[in-house]
């Protein structure tokens, strides 16, 4: 399959979940979720209680260092890029990720979701100049781009 299940879930059962019990994820839904009925408290945690039962009885790898989930700190050119419609990877994050990035270049492209580069011609020139100078890409054409129209703009 594209997505590459083994390795992702590999790397997420031992980056992202501290295999917890059920019961200790059901008391993090009460804690996250205290004025809502107890179905909701259930299922805040819902996923990751599904996901965290397979790390601890399927996948079985020791849990990643506490420095994994450090912030990184550095010096290195890097390109942050995020679309206004991203669930995943938003432009909150990237901004978060960047105060500790002395030469980080952050773009949001508006209207695109998740997968960026693919959907944005503006996003592949950006990532291209990057490419052939890390200190100074040209990020010319991202002010230029208005998200789309939501309406057909047909008259009623």
């Amino acid at each position: 399959p594209a997505l590459g299940y083994g390795l992702s879930y590999g790397v997420t059962c031992r980056e992202d979940y501290p295999f917890a019990t059920p019961e200790d994820l059901a008391a993090a839904g009460r804690l996250a979720f205290p004025d809502y009925p107890a179905s909701i408290q259930r299922e805040g945690v819902g996923g990751w209680a599904y996901i965290n039962q397979d790390c601890r009885e399927v996948w079985k790898v020791p849990a990643a260092p506490v420095t994994m989930r450090q912030p990184v700190t550095s010096s290195i050119p890097t390109l942050l890029i995020s679309g206004s419609f991203d669930t995943l990877t938003s432009l909150a994050g990237a901004k978060a990720a960047a105060a500790r990035l002395a030469n980080a270049t952050i773009i949001s492209i508006p209207g695109i979701g998740h997968f960026v580069s693919p959907a944005s011609p503006c996003a592949q020139t950006v990532v291209v100049s990057f490419f052939a100078d890390p200190g100074a890409p040209n990020t010319s054409c991202v002010g230029a781009l208005r998200p789309p129209s939501f309406t057909s703009g047909a008259s009623p």
